[in-house]
């Protein structure tokens, strides 16, 4: 049996293709409770057809309570099963405690988006690492994601192919969405931000004014909640050419991206997207990690 540990919008992302590649008609879905916006999780797994079998209810006062409660109830799950592989996707909390919990069990677990780094002490790049470590297999989206964990002695745990299943799921969509991609009239540019890094009010108003000289377009940027709170507790003042949108279903996201004229980011998979499809890319961390992607970072 496969078990599929999700709980944030990248992780429904990937499981979209995923779910074809590790077809199996002995599976389920867990979805551990870290997006705790409906914005956040029902508009993706609704938007890709994915139905989890259970949802966690997770304290959410303190990354460190979310862990704690993650890891205790899919423990109590997982004690259960017997045979079973544990899939758990990229570099968040909710991975993390997955990795964790199937461990605990003595389950095999595999890590999706492995090997990939930017050498930077961000909480991704930990994240990353630790998973790494403690999973019995790896799956590389990028062939320069097995030469990371050859150089760190985890090469052996590479058996399969590089496959990147977030990039399937999007040429996936853009094929569906081809007949409705109209280009709009009116150019526009995309801001995501959500990373704890970027949240102060000096990093933030720098990224705003820098977006700003860009062009003279407007910039759609669909906010994560907690951007949205901490812009408010701040009283950062948004220029006007900055709208605010609740965050957005995937397969507009990917519209939006298609006919986009500048990229403003700290979303891997955003980054990954828009970088595929050559768009003018700023990247606002210090390092990135897709390492074939052609983008500025803003540090």
């Amino acid at each position: 049996m496969r078990i599929f540990s999700v709980g944030t919008r990248p992780d429904y992302i990937h499981l979209a293709s995923m779910l074809d590649y590790f077809y199996d008609d002995d599976y389920f879905i867990v979805d551990t409770g870290q997006h705790y916006d409906r914005s956040l999780s029902t508009i993706f797994k609704d938007g890709l057809g994915i139905k989890p079998k259970y949802i966690f209810n997770v304290r959410k006062d303190h990354q460190a309570d979310t862990f704690a409660d993650i890891l205790q109830q899919l423990v109590i799950l997982l004690k259960k099963e017997k045979n079973v592989e544990v899939y758990v996707i990229g570099d968040t909390n909710s991975s993390l405690a997955s990795t964790f919990a199937s461990k605990l069990c003595g389950h095999h677990t595999v890590h999706i988006e492995s090997g990939l780094r930017c050498y930077s002490e961000i909480p991704e790049e930990k994240i990353r690492r630790a998973i790494d470590s403690m999973a019995d297999e790896c799956v590389v989206p990028e062939i320069y994601g097995k030469t990371n964990l050859e150089r760190e002695g985890m090469g052996y745990k590479v058996i399969r192919p590089p496959i990147n299943f977030k990039l399937n799921t999007f040429f996936r969509v853009l094929n569906q969405q081809k007949d409705h991609m109209e280009k709009p009239d009116v150019p526009y540019n995309i801001m995501t931000i959500h990373r704890q890094e970027n949240q102060t009010k000096k990093r933030l108003e720098m990224i705003f004014n820098m977006a700003l000289k860009e062009n003279e377009y407007e910039w759609i940027f669909p906010i994560h909640p907690r951007t949205s709170m901490f812009i408010k507790n701040s009283k950062i003042d948004v220029p006007y050419r900055i709208k605010l949108f609740d965050p957005l279903d995937y397969v507009t996201m990917v519209k939006l991206i298609m006919h986009c004229n500048t990229v403003y980011t700290d979303s891997g998979g955003v980054t990954l997207e828009a970088g595929t499809l050559c768009k003018r890319l700023y990247v606002c961390s210090e390092r990135l990690e897709w390492e074939h992607i052609n983008a500025k970072c803003i540090p």
